[in-house]
């Protein structure tokens, strides 16, 4: 495959997520079952934005396969097989997080509920979902982007900051 097409693949995924996350309903404080309650009435925004978002995610990991291709070949493989599996695993807790937390305040409201009964009994499971995805997800791309400065495709000046 071509750098042109590896670079458009690599692109889908930031419009993917900028669209999930701009497709959410703004909730300016989560704390607040209120606040939240009057997002998830607008279910089809809330729904919507959180199923683009966890594609995001699983588009990522498409995304960390051809980045861990190019460093095996680039022979910067313990980078490359330790990105990838920090990568799928954040990928796949952000994207069941996303999926939890979309699909179970709706859920919640059409059978007839509050979609703060949701969020209270969820406790801090989903949280602690999104917080290990994302911590592990990040690192990925860390060591994603620390073993491309390493292949020359990203400038150290890049790598550091």
């Amino acid at each position: 495959m071509d750098n042109i097409k590896i670079a458009a693949i690599i692109l889908i995924f930031p419009i993917l997520l900028s669209a999930g996350i701009f497709t959410i309903p703004y909730v300016s404080d989560y704390s607040s079952n209120i606040i939240t309650e009057l997002a998830v009435l607008q279910s089809g925004r809330w729904l919507w934005g959180h199923i683009i978002s966890a594609l995001a995610f699983g588009w990522a990991i498409i995304v960390a396969h051809y980045i861990t291709q190019y460093l095996y070949y680039s022979e910067q493989n313990s980078l490359g097989t330790l990105s990838l599996f920090l990568t799928v695993t954040g990928g796949i807790l952000m994207a069941a997080g996303l999926g939890a937390d979309g699909i179970g305040p709706v859920a919640t409201v059409n059978g007839g509920a509050q979609a703060s009964v949701f969020f209270e009994g969820s406790g801090m499971i989903i949280t602690i979902i999104f917080m290990v995805g994302i911590i592990l997800f990040g690192l990925g791309l860390i060591f994603q982007i620390i073993g491309l400065g390493r292949t020359g495709v990203i400038p150290d000046i890049f790598v550091f900051v």
